[in-house]
């Protein structure tokens, strides 16, 4: 991770300049972003302002556009050396903005650029195809998969299933599926040995639910507590019940209250303020 620089006396003695920057890169107008950019002095100012954080929420102008999804004022900041690798207070990189988003184009163009990495880590190694993957984005996670993005584990042990169980979004799903390498990870337990199927129910996303069943997911390792949805068997290996039987006995399990401590470590909508 990268850390922004300080911004110089000359910027801080304008901080019109800033408020200019700020309202053009949420406003998705690229030439007023370049304007405000090269009306400063130095290359040093420039840059300074192209990478300067927003004390609320860490956001540069390079997460201000991607936030927003306006592709055409990432050129300009990229000109002026704004910097992909920098976090927010959340642990975001602009991709994963971009990403969690659904924008495609600004994804497209932060990879075109020299010096952005597909597979830009959070704080808690969350690549960019994760976070696509996390807010139901198909179309970004198509786009960062054939990019050479990779959904491995995060630092919780969470894989791409987790994350894509957790968005409720059956396509992503059953596309994700599809891929020889991912449906592997169907019943892989994460460090608290929850599986994708533990997400699906524990936060309610029974679209999920049935693509994992569609694919025949274990249930028989979701907790002690639902051995009723397995057959009584002599065998130390039983049998799960019909794909009707299960979804029905399963389903039983979204009634109950969910797990805050399991929401928590999502992060499907943007901190507020941004």
């Amino acid at each position: 991770m990268a850390t922004a620089e300080p911004i110089s006396k000359v910027c801080l003695s304008s901080p019109s300049a800033i408020e200019r920057l700020y309202k053009s890169c949420d406003g998705g107008r690229g030439d007023e972003v370049e304007r405000v950019l090269e009306g400063r002095v130095t290359q040093e100012d420039r840059t300074a302002l192209a990478n300067y954080k927003s004390k609320e929420t860490g956001f540069t102008p390079l997460h201000r556009v991607c936030h927003h999804g306006h592709h055409q004022c990432i050129p300009p900041l990229l000109k002026q050396n704004a910097d992909p690798h920098i976090w927010d207070h959340c642990g975001f990189a602009p991709i994963h903005c971009a990403a969690r988003g659904n924008h495609t184009a600004c994804v497209e163009f932060l990879i075109n650029s020299r010096d952005c990495d597909v597979n830009e880590k959070t704080q808690f190694g969350e690549t960019p195809f994760l976070i696509a993957c996390l807010s139901g984005s198909l179309e970004v996670a198509r786009y960062l998969y054939d990019s050479g993005g990779y959904g491995e584990e995060d630092s919780r042990g969470n894989n791409v299933l987790h994350y894509a169980a957790a968005s409720d979004s059956a396509q992503l799903l059953l596309w994700l599926l599809s891929i020889h390498d991912f449906k592997a990870l169907i019943d892989s337990p994460n460090n608290e040995g929850h599986t994708p199927l533990h997400h699906a129910c524990a936060l309610g996303c029974t679209n999920s639910l049935s693509a994992l069943l569609h694919h025949n997911v274990i249930v028989s390792s979701l907790t002690p507590s639902t051995t009723h949805l397995l057959h009584p068997s002599s065998s130390s290996h039983p049998h799960t019940l019909s794909h009707s039987e299960v979804s029905k006995s399963v389903l039983q399990l979204l009634v109950t209250p969910r797990s805050q401590g399991n929401q928590q470590c999502w992060r499907k909508s943007a901190p507020g303020g941004h």
